[in-house]
């Protein structure tokens, strides 16, 4: 059976990368404050984004939030990309048979909280 690529709507994928950015920043176990300042952005901009508030983010503001992560922002976009898909696929072989169902976001209140795993040699207490 052949696939065909996804596609999210744009509102969908900003809110993502929103989400993949506090699960990255949460990682680091990093506060919003801090990576604010390495981006020389406001900090309730960082909380804004993460939460979905964020509708006119720019391309500008995400790149420095990045590079405050320490990431670049086609690696966090592609990350994003593919964990929706990964999501979506899942949920598509969970309600197989099914003739309509709606996909359930990461970041809905009807999904459990994500477990965020630390790196073991990250050199931090």
């Amino acid at each position: 059976m052949e696939r065909r690529p996804m596609v999210f709507r744009a509102r969908v994928m900003l809110r993502a990368l929103g989400w993949v950015l506090l699960w990255l920043r949460q990682r680091e176990r990093l506060s919003a404050e801090t990576v604010a300042q390495r981006a020389e952005v406001g900090p309730q901009t960082l909380r804004d984004l993460e939460k979905g508030r964020c509708r006119n983010c720019g391309w500008t503001t995400l790149h420095d939030l990045c590079r405050a992560l320490k990431l670049r922002l086609t690696h966090v976009e592609r990350l994003t990309y593919r964990y929706l898909l990964r999501d979506f696929r899942h949920q598509e072989r969970h309600h197989q048979g099914q003739e309509k169902w709606q996909m359930v976001f990461p970041w809905s209140k009807k999904r459990a909280k994500p477990r965020i795993r630390c790196r073991a040699n990250h050199g931090k207490p």
